[in-house]
């Protein structure tokens, strides 16, 4: 999907992706918010199709075991952000430049047949959430946002 970074951890990733998210928590609002969400959609909604591309084409028996696993758990996540945004009043976009993004990752997603893509790409996007952990609960509540 991209090329390699020489001499960085993967580890790193998250961290760095965490960092630079960090310092725009104070300025969402709930606009920027019900745009988080409507990415949340997008990405996802294709999920599912993905997961299933990357079991298709990984090289082993066991990448191939946890990528279906993943398919089934994941595919229908987007319900969740999608109920999530008609709480706040809002459905999600279509075709909108700001979703360009969002499919241009399933793109190079679909065009790889590399697991290391994959894992790389998974593991930096599951990890960033646990990064920002500690971060985000006050926003939510400045917000005025709960888990109903």
């Amino acid at each position: 999907m991209t090329e390699a970074t020489p001499n960085r951890s993967l580890s790193e990733f998250p961290l760095a992706m965490a960092a630079a998210v960090r310092p725009l928590l104070p300025g969402l609002d709930r606009a920027a918010y019900v745009r988080f969400l409507d990415a949340m959609v997008h990405y996802t909604r294709g999920s599912g199709a993905r997961l299933e591309h990357a079991a298709k084409y990984a090289p082993t028996p066991e990448l191939k075991a946890f990528f279906a696993d993943m398919a089934a758990d994941e595919g229908g996540h987007y319900r969740l952000a999608e109920a999530d945004l008609q709480a706040l009043g809002a459905s999600p976009t279509d075709g909108q430049a700001s979703v360009e993004p969002i499919a241009e990752f399933h793109r190079a997603w679909l065009a790889s047949t590399n697991a290391a893509d994959w894992l790389g790409a998974l593991y930096v996007l599951e990890n960033v959430a646990n990064a920002l952990a500690g971060d985000i609960p006050p926003h939510l509540v400045r917000l005025g946002l709960t888990k109903a």
